[in-house]
């Protein structure tokens, strides 16, 4: 989907500011932060669909600059375990697969929409009709072709 400059500016700052406010939500949740951390993940494939793959991946790392200081700053409320490897290497593994899914998200999206480009050249679904006024009647074949304009 394409945005005028405008727009994408705005979106920008929407993603941005629901970014500060899941880390907000991240440092106000007493127990289950976990969890919270998946919230991240909506903002960064939303960013990667309207704004492409290199504002995601900006906004990914500031998610997990956000999640990593708040973390940081109360390690002994993360999880049940309080060692600082294994919180380490927790917000480790979730840092990466949210810059994965920031750099394939919009690789997945453009081949979905290179694949409904080919279908509607030959689709392959259900009753069709012919977009012709004068032609109404459906048809089970996959092949229809359009009738022919009147002159």
């Amino acid at each position: 989907m394409n945005l005028n400059d405008k727009n994408q500016r705005w979106v920008e700052i929407f993603l941005v500011l629901i970014t500060v406010c899941i880390t907000c939500v991240l440092y106000q949740t007493v127990g289950h932060k976990m969890i919270v951390l998946n919230l991240f993940y909506l903002p960064v494939v939303l960013a990667g669909f309207f704004l492409g793959r290199y504002r995601a991946g900006v906004l990914a790392l500031l998610s997990v600059v956000g999640a990593t200081i708040v973390i940081v700053g109360n390690m002994n409320a993360f999880a049940a375990v309080s060692s600082p490897v294994i919180v380490g290497l927790s917000i480790t593994v979730w840092g990466s697969v949210l810059g994965l899914t920031s750099l394939l998200g919009l690789e997945l999206c453009a081949t979905i929409a290179q694949r409904k480009l080919s279908k509607r050249e030959k689709p392959m679904w259900g009753w069709l009709k012919c977009s012709h006024a004068t032609c109404r009647t459906p048809t089970r074949n996959s092949s229809h072709e359009p009738c022919e304009s009147p002159p």
